[in-house]
C-alpha cells in the first residue's frame, strides 16, 4: 500500500476520532439552528465536495437559492430576494474558506496544547488538510463544482422556479410584507419567496398624503363617491388574486390627471405594477401559437396591476383574452430562454387607460359583466379654465410628481386601508356614474344595432339578401365616419338578430329597407344597388 493511502486513511482515522470526541464533548447540549461546530467542519474535511456543499448550504440556507426554471442563482441580502446579475453567489464560496481557516486555527491551539504526541500528530494532521482545502477552495473549478452540488436537490438549495410570489394575500414592501387581511406589517421572511416588492417602506408610515388627496379631489372634481371607489379599485388591486371578475377601463379625452395617477401607483408599487402591450387585450387576426415562448404572459408573472393604454381608433376587444386575463384561472406560459413552461395563478388586476373606447362586443354578457368604465370628465388646460366645460388650469407636473414622491408610503398605507374596505360586502359596488358610464359605452357601440334602427325596418314576409345588408351597413359607416366591422363578424351578429335562411344565397327574413333614410335623404335599396354596380364595374368602393 502506496504511503499517500496510509496517509488518507490515518487522516480518516483522526477526522473519525476527533468527531466522536466533539460529539461527545456537547451531549445534552442543544446547538443553536445553524451553528456549525468543529465536529460539523471536520465531517465535511472528510466527506470532500460534499461536505464542503453541505458547510455552504449550512451557511447560505435563506440566503441564497437556484431557480431550476431561469437557470439562475437569487440571493437574499436584505428582506427580499434578488436575482443575482452580477455573479456573486461564487464570492459566497469565501465563507467555507473561512471555516476551514478558523478551524485550522483552533487545530493549531490544540496541536500547541496538548501534552500527548500522538494528540500533537493527529491535530497537525488536521490542520494541514483543513488549509489543503481552504487553498484548493480558492481555484474556479472547485468552486463550481460545490455550486453544482447545492443546486441540485430540494434538500439543498435548489428551488423549481414556481416558488416565487405566490401568496395573495401578502404584499411585498421595501421593509417586510403587508397582510392584505388585516392591514398588519410583517418582517421579511427567506420562506415567503417574494421577489416582486414596492420599493417604499410601510412600518410606521404616515397615514398623511395631503398632495394625494387634492389631486384626487381635482381630477374628480370633488366627487367623494367617485374617489372613494377609485381608491377602492386601486386597493383591491394590490390583492394577487381578484376578488371579482372586473375589468377597469379608465376613459376620458387627454389631459385629464388619469395618467398622473397611474403613474404614481407604477413608481409606489415598483415590479408589482406595470404597463403591458395593448395588443395583448386586442382582437388579432390569428391566434397565437400556444406552444411558443410568449414574454408578454410571462410578464404578468406576480404582477397586481397589469395597465394597457392608449388603444388605436377601431380597434376592436380580444373577448376571449380579457376573460381569461380576468377570471381567476392560471395562466400557462414560457419564457423566451426558458426550457419548459409554467403554471403560475393569476394576480392582475386588468386596466385599460384610453382615450378612446375600442368597440367592444355587444351581445357578450361574460364581456360585459366584467366590464367597468371609469369616467375621466375634468380636463386640465394651460389657458384660463371654463368651470362649465369642467375644466381646471394645469398644474406643473415636475412639481406634483416631486410633492407626490415624499407621500408614497402614506399614499401606500391608504391603499391598503381601501382595500380592507373594498373586501367588505360590497365594497366594489360601482356608483352610478360608472354604472351610467358603462351602460353608454354598450349602448353607443352597438353599431349593427344602429344601423339597422336607422336603414332597416320590420316586415313580415320581407328579405333582404345578406351580402346587400352587409353593403348597406358599410354604406352607413362611411356616412357616421365609422369604420365596420367584418364581414364575417357582421353576418355572425346578424344572424343573433334575424331569421336567416340558407340557400345558394343567405336571406334575411321579415325585413327591409327604409324609405328615403340613406345620404342625401335617398332610399337605402337605391343605394346598395348603385354600390353593387360600382363595384361590377370594379370601381373604388365607398369609404
Amino acid at each position: 500500500m502506496s504511503d499517500e493511502k496510509h496517509e488518507d486513511m490515518d487522516i480518516q482515522a483522526m477526522v473519525e476520532a476527533d468527531v466522536a470526541e466533539e460529539q461527545q464533548k456537547f451531549v445534552g447540549q442543544p446547538k443553536k439552528p445553524n451553528e456549525i461546530s468543529s465536529s460539523d467542519i471536520l465531517q465535511a474535511l472528510w466527506d470532500q465536495e460534499d461536505g464542503d456543499r453541505d458547510l455552504f448550504c449550512r451557511l447560505y440556507r435563506g440566503k441564497l437559492c437556484f431557480d431550476h426554471l431561469e437557470q439562475a442563482w437569487y440571493e437574499r441580502t436584505t428582506g427580499h430576494w434578488r436575482l443575482d446579475k452580477h455573479n456573486n453567489v461564487l464570492t459566497y464560496i469565501d465563507g467555507i474558506v473561512e471555516l476551514y481557516r478558523k478551524e485550522g486555527l483552533n487545530q493549531l491551539k490544540i496541536e500547541r496544547e496538548a501534552l500527548d504526541e500522538n494528540e500533537q500528530k493527529m491535530a497537525a494532521a488536521r490542520r494541514k488538510a483543513l488549509n489543503e482545502r481552504a487553498s484548493a477552495l480558492k481555484k474556479r473549478h472547485r468552486k463550481l463544482n460545490v455550486l453544482a452540488l447545492a443546486a441540485s436537490g430540494e434538500k439543498y438549495l435548489a428551488v423549481s422556479g414556481e416558488q416565487w410570489d405566490t401568496d395573495p394575500w401578502k404584499l411585498g414592501v421595501l421593509d417586510g410584507s403587508i397582510c392584505l387581511r388585516s392591514g398588519a406589517h410583517l418582517p421579511p421572511r427567506a420562506e415567503d419567496y417574494i421577489r416582486l416588492f414596492a420599493p417604499v417602506p410601510y412600518a410606521n408610515a404616515s397615514t398623511e398624503c395631503p398632495t394625494w388627496w387634492a389631486a384626487l379631489d381635482e381630477v374628480f372634481a370633488g366627487d367623494r363617491v367617485m374617489i372613494d371607489y377609485f381608491l377602492r379599485v386601486l386597493g383591491h388591486s394590490l390583492i394577487g388574486k381578484s376578488l371579482v371578475e372586473h375589468f377597469f377601463v379608465l376613459y376620458g379625452p387627454g389631459g385629464n390627471g388619469k395618467t398622473v395617477l397611474i403613474e404614481t401607483i407604477y413608481k409606489i408599487l415598483g415590479p408589482l405594477a406595470r404597463p403591458i402591450p395593448p395588443a395583448m387585450l386586442m382582437d388579432r387576426r390569428f391566434a397565437a401559437d400556444a406552444d411558443k415562448p410568449s414574454a408578454t404572459k410571462m410578464m404578468l408573472r406576480g404582477l397586481r396591476i397589469a395597465c394597457a393604454s392608449e388603444s388605436k381608433q377601431g380597434e376592436s376587444f380580444d373577448t376571449s383574452e380579457i376573460k381569461a386575463l380576468s377570471g381567476g384561472d392560471k395562466i400557462t406560459a414560457r419564457a423566451p430562454h426558458d426550457k419548459r413552461q409554467v403554471e403560475f395563478p393569476q394576480s392582475q388586476t386588468l386596466f385599460l387607460l384610453t382615450n378612446k373606447l375600442p368597440i367592444p362586443p355587444v351581445d357578450d354578457r361574460g364581456f360585459w359583466r366584467r366590464m367597468r368604465v371609469i369616467p375621466f370628465e375634468v380636463e386640465f388646460v394651460d389657458g384660463e379654465p371654463n368651470p362649465q366645460l369642467k375644466q381646471r388650469r394645469k398644474r406643473d407636473k415636475d412639481e406634483l410628481e416631486r410633492a407626490l414622491a415624499k407621500e408614497y408610503p402614506a399614499i401606500l398605507c391608504t391603499l391598503v386601508q381601501h382595500c380592507l374596505k373594498a373586501q367588505e360586502p360590497g365594497g366594489l359596488a360601482p356608483p352610478p356614474k360608472v354604472t351610467a358610464a358603462t351602460v353608454e359605452y354598450r349602448t353607443d357601440s352597438d353599431l349593427p344595432g344602429m344601423f339597422l334602427s336607422a336603414w332597416t325596418e320590420a316586415i313580415p314576409g320581407s328579405r333582404i339578401q345578406a351580402g346587400d345588408l352587409y353593403i348597406g351597413y358599410e354604406l352607413w359607416c362611411a356616412q357616421n365616419r365609422i369604420k365596420p366591422v367584418s364581414g364575417v363578424r357582421f353576418g355572425k351578429d346578424m344572424r343573433k338578430r334575424l331569421s336567416v335562411k340558407d340557400s345558394n344565397v343567405v336571406w334575411y327574413e321579415d325585413i327591409q329597407w327604409k324609405p328615403g333614410e340613406g345620404v342625401d335623404a335617398a332610399d337605402p335599396a337605391q343605394l346598395v344597388e348603385q354600390e353593387k354596380e360600382r363595384r361590377k364595374r370594379g370601381g373604388k368602393k365607398e369609404a
